[in-house]
């Protein structure tokens, strides 16, 4: 029996190698921790003061408030905030009429590329996939990493296209017929997102009719 099919995940062709970027190199939704402090001057904690994490997404200019809460016993209070495009984060503290404001902190986010891998007649080799946060209209690169024994020297980019509305992609690129290829999709980066690379794959490229 065929398996249902997975919300929100990208269904590979016949024949394709699936490829997703370890989430410890390049993540979606990084989960951002962090904790508050209320102190007043000279070092005293301050339990039971009103807590606060907000945001602002790149391109926006205002911040929104994400997480709330209060300070325990040893006036601290832990958060945690799942950002999908790039973020600013702030956190704040409030004891009736008093409040204080941390310093603005940035964390950066990459978008996920989920990347498929083929060849086709002619030693034509593309790549088939999808972003998330999902990323209309935006560039994406079909590269070939470089690497000296195991060395890596850096990514040659082959061919470019553009991403559909749905943020799903498709590159080709006419390569020598009987070569061996280690591609990866790649994503520039945009106002919201840093960039953001698939894992490589290995492909050998085979003559066909």
């Amino acid at each position: 029996m065929a398996s249902a099919a997975i919300p929100g995940r990208y269904e590979l062709p016949d024949g394709l190698d699936f490829a997703t970027q370890p989430a410890a190199d390049l993540t979606a939704t990084v989960e951002v921790k962090g904790a508050i402090a209320a102190q007043r001057d000279g070092g005293c904690v301050v339990p039971g003061a009103e807590a606060s994490v907000a945001a602002r997404d790149a391109g926006q200019s205002a911040f929104s408030t994400r997480r709330t809460g209060a300070t325990d016993g040893q006036g601290e209070w832990d958060w945690t905030v799942q950002p999908s495009r790039t973020t600013d984060l702030r956190g704040s503290v409030k004891v009736g009429d008093e409040r204080a404001t941390s310093a603005i902190v940035r964390q950066t986010v990459r978008p996920l590329v989920r990347a498929g891998f083929g060849s086709t007649r002619g030693c034509k080799v593309f790549t088939e996939g999808t972003t998330f946060p999902r990323k209309p209209n935006h560039p994406v690169w079909l590269q070939r990493r470089i690497a000296t024994g195991n060395a890596e020297r850096g990514y040659v980019t082959l061919s470019k296209a553009v991403t559909a509305s749905d943020g799903s992609f498709r590159v080709g690129y006419s390569a020598p017929c009987g070569a061996d290829y280690a591609l990866a999709a790649y994503v520039p980066a945009s106002a919201t997102n840093t960039a953001g690379r698939s894992v490589y794959v290995d492909l050998h490229v085979v003559a066909t009719r």
